[in-house]
């Protein structure tokens, strides 16, 4: 006669405390079975409310869960109880008990309007409802294309919809798709928010801020957003672009420079000699240099940087050359 030992059950660490689960049940079956007040509702996987996140051990998903998570969500243990078997001693917590739904899930929307700025660069509306800050970016899924990518948020109506700037690129998949108007009402997914840039603290009553090309939407989302909460803040902006036709957004800065006195503006045009809305020829990292030698309060100033990599790079180390010290420094780049 042979002799099959039963295997014994693994075990769950759930919010500190010990249950056993049932090695052909799922995890949530298990824990209904140990009497644990598990947040659910269909058990099929399509109400997401038994979301867990598994810090310790395996489980085995009985669906695929690309259709709920994103990679990355998979990768940090994102799973459903109610569609998850153990392979090992595991520990856990359902994320109802301690997060938003919101802040783990993509959200689903779509493109309302698209606007263009200027040659290259289109401000794309999307409703949003989500929290999101000025200074945060999302990660943006467009599942037609297979493809996702970082865009930072150019405005916020809270409640309603987001703005984010989007620069066309010659190879870029998304940005072209973005910004073609028959994709107007194509679904696109969100990822939660993320970013602190501008969420400094004020050692100073002074800003100075630069935004290269396409971050001017972003940096003034973040200004406008500062001016609001204090309106004695001193804020010399500088938007450094190439050429007169990368030239956007003059009617929102005029209309912070008419309601707040201590907003002040500086376009600089790098290959271009034109004179025109404001806009000089001139490099960022000289014209910075300048700006702290004629005024002494800028050596205390609060700086606030995005746009290209070559760009705040050449800039931080201008500003490190007049002692400026890293504390006073933020920053935010992207590729070339």
């Amino acid at each position: 006669m042979i002799w099959f030992e039963k295997k014994q059950p693994f075990k769950a660490i759930v919010e500190g405390k010990e249950y056993s689960l049932i090695r052909n049940k799922t995890i949530l079956e298990s824990l209904l079975l140990g009497n644990v007040a598990a947040p659910y509702n269909c058990k099929v996987g399509a109400c997401r409310k038994c979301m867990i996140k598994v810090t310790k051990g395996e489980v085995k998903s009985l669906i695929n869960l690309e259709d709920c998570f994103s990679r990355e969500q998979i990768y940090n243990g994102y799973a459903l109880a109610c569609q998850a078997i153990p392979k090992s001693n595991i520990t856990l917590h359902f994320c109802e008990a301690n997060q938003k739904i919101s802040d783990v899930f993509p959200s689903q929307t779509y493109i309302e309007s698209i606007e263009k700025l200027c040659t290259n660069t289109f401000r794309v509306s999307l409703p949003f409802t989500n929290n999101i800050h000025p200074g945060q970016s999302l990660e943006i899924y467009i599942p037609v294309v297979n493809t996702k990518r970082y865009y930072s948020v150019s405005s916020i109506r809270e409640g309603k919809n987001i703005t984010i700037d989007v620069a066309v690129k010659d190879k870029g998949i998304c940005s072209s798709w973005l910004c073609e108007k028959k994709n107007i009402g194509e679904p696109i997914f969100l990822e939660p928010s993320n970013g602190k840039f501008g969420n400094f603290c004020m050692k100073s009553n002074q800003i100075i801020a630069l935004a290269g090309g396409a971050a001017l939407g972003m940096v003034l989302c973040v200004l406008e957003d500062k001016l609001r909460n204090n309106q004695n803040i001193h804020i010399d902006l500088i938007h450094a672009v190439r050429f007169q036709e990368d030239i956007y957004d003059m009617k929102r800065i005029n209309s912070l420079k008419k309601l707040y006195e201590k907003f002040n503006f500086y376009g600089l045009i790098s290959r271009e000699g034109t004179d025109v809305l404001g806009y000089v020829q001139g490099r960022a990292p000289e014209f910075l240099q300048n700006l702290i030698v004629k005024n002494k309060e800028s050596s205390t100033s609060n700086f606030l940087m995005c746009g290209s990599d070559s760009l705040v790079n050449s800039c931080v180390d201008a500003l490190k050359s007049k002692n400026i010290d890293d504390k006073q420094l933020v920053t935010e780049s992207f590729g070339v």
